[in-house]
């Protein structure tokens, strides 16, 4: 019954799959317009807008081939309670519902329904998932996610501590990525600048999980090294003023590059650093990967966990530790030539699995056995009664 369930769903257009997320994203739009070419998909976003990316933010994402539902013009309104999506989750026209914002407001309320109605439904988390301390809030999100039929999880290494919660539950695996495989081709054609420079490159939000006082920290024990910061925003001033503090003269910022012009800086770097300190995947590795830089970050961002692993888990430091970050960066800066050579073909070659195509195919299967095991379900539960 289960092979011909999986034929029937590769024939045809017929299964209905909900998505529920926080706000649109270039990465985000391209995977889903991929997505809605094989299945009938309805993307459910929170918001339109989050001030981090600017008010027009939505205007640019273009033509696709899904349907969407926005519950509001602006993440911060998304705080407070909207029934829709509840309504939304529990309508039967769904072959599959997909949560893939279970932290916020909205995404624990549709969690619950779908939980109190007994309803199947697949949980997505973006990589590494973080278990910490057992407060009592923390205690029920994570019985909460626990209630969830499947999973699709970003990396092959992430989301250890979400293990324990999901035994004997279906956990399909993606390559987490923004780029798809024209890009990553590109990308990986693009000509390196001077590697004998020694020139970190670093692509940010000046935010308090993305670490960036503790590379600052760093660079003010590798004065010899020049760091460039891109992506800062709104609070580049504020990222400004702290450098001067430290009277840093290696370490400039730049609110924001255009495309061409962030391309040209991960070319001509010698070396990327991702120095969060805790979040679920961070896509700027898969871009870095992608032009072969040799890539130092620390172990509190699971693309690196994913990326680097096997062969280069020595270029991942200790999150918060400036010393320890240092170390890593300046191992790295001082490969030698064949030794910097074979780090960068291992990234492309790594990059060449982490494309929205791939991505789209394992969302495929995840959806085929859940459509598969609910078919086969409802047949056990018709011979029973």
């Amino acid at each position: 019954m289960k092979s011909k369930s999986r034929k029937t769903f590769r024939k045809r257009k017929i299964v209905k799959v909900l998505y529920c997320t926080a706000t649109p994203s270039f990465y985000r739009t391209k995977f889903f317009d991929q997505l809605g070419r094989q299945t009938e998909l309805t993307v459910l976003y929170e918001a339109k807008e989050t001030k981090n990316r600017g008010g027009d933010y939505y205007s640019k994402v273009g033509n696709h081939s899904y349907h969407e539902i926005i519950l509001a013009d602006d993440i911060d309104q998304v705080k407070r309670f909207d029934h829709r999506i509840v309504r939304e989750v529990l309508n039967k026209a769904y072959d599959v519902v997909i949560i893939g914002c279970f932290n916020s407001t909205n995404g624990v309320f549709a969690q619950m329904a779908l939980a109190l109605h007994r309803r199947a439904y697949l949980l997505n988390i973006d990589g590494e998932f973080f278990g910490g301390k057992k407060t009592l809030k923390r205690m029920y999100r994570n019985w909460l996610i626990g209630r969830a039929s499947g999973y699709v999880i970003a990396g092959e290494h992430t989301g250890k501590d979400l293990l324990p919660l999901v035994v004997d539950k279906p956990l399909q695996r993606y390559h987490f990525t923004s780029l798809t495989q024209d890009e990553v081709d590109k990308n990986a054609k693009e000509i390196r600048g001077d590697q004998h420079k020694r020139t970190v490159l670093c692509v940010a939000q000046y935010l308090a999980y993305k670490g960036l006082d503790v590379l600052l920290r760093a660079a003010k024990k590798l004065p010899e090294v020049d760091f460039l910061i891109v992506g800062t925003h709104q609070r580049t001033e504020l990222l400004v003023q702290n450098i001067k503090k430290l009277s840093l003269r290696n370490v400039r910022v730049l609110e924001y590059l255009p495309q061409n012009e962030l391309i040209r800086a991960y070319s001509d770097c010698s070396c990327f650093v991702l120095p969060s300190r805790q979040e679920c995947w961070g896509l700027v590795i898969n871009e870095a990967a992608s032009f072969g830089v040799p890539i130092v970050s620390t172990d509190g961002a699971g693309a690196a966990l994913d990326i680097l692993s096997p062969n280069y888990m020595r270029f991942l430091a200790k999150p918060g530790d400036a010393d320890d970050l240092a170390a890593k960066l300046l191992e790295c800066l001082s490969l030698q030539e064949r030794d910097r050579r074979r780090y960068s073909e291992y990234l492309l070659n790594k990059s060449r699995d982490y494309t929205i195509e791939n991505m789209v195919q394992e969302h495929l299967r995840a959806l085929e056995d859940f459509v598969a095991s609910r078919g086969e379900k409802n047949e056990r539960a018709w011979h029973l009664s």
